[in-house]
């Protein structure tokens, strides 16, 4: 049986995060599930949030400094939750920092 939270992403280096806990949070902090570490100041250490709710899923920016984007950079407003789908790309400040959602 499929685990109906699972969300996993995947970045462009190739490399897969995941989390069983229907939530997974993205920024510098180390408590964050995707960390991005380095000196690297334009990512807020507690940058934007990917989660399900009710089976939907939804990405928030946390009231980060430089945004969270979607599409063709549609910069989202800060605590409002935008309904994201699998193949859908998202990226933090610059596409540098740029995810796929996989699951």
């Amino acid at each position: 049986m499929a685990n109906t939270a699972r969300i996993t992403v995947r970045d462009t280096q190739g490399r897969e995060y995941r989390s069983d806990s229907g939530r997974m949070e993205f920024g510098r902090g180390a408590d964050c599930k995707v960390c991005i570490p380095g000196t690297d100041k334009s990512i807020s250490t507690s940058h934007c949030i990917l989660y399900r709710e009710e089976g939907k899923l939804y990405l928030m920016d946390l009231g980060s400094t430089n945004g969270t984007f979607l599409k063709e950079e549609e910069r989202l407003q800060p605590k409002v939750p935008y309904r994201v789908h699998k193949g859908m790309e998202f990226f933090l400040c610059s596409r540098a920092h740029t995810f796929v959602v996989a699951e």
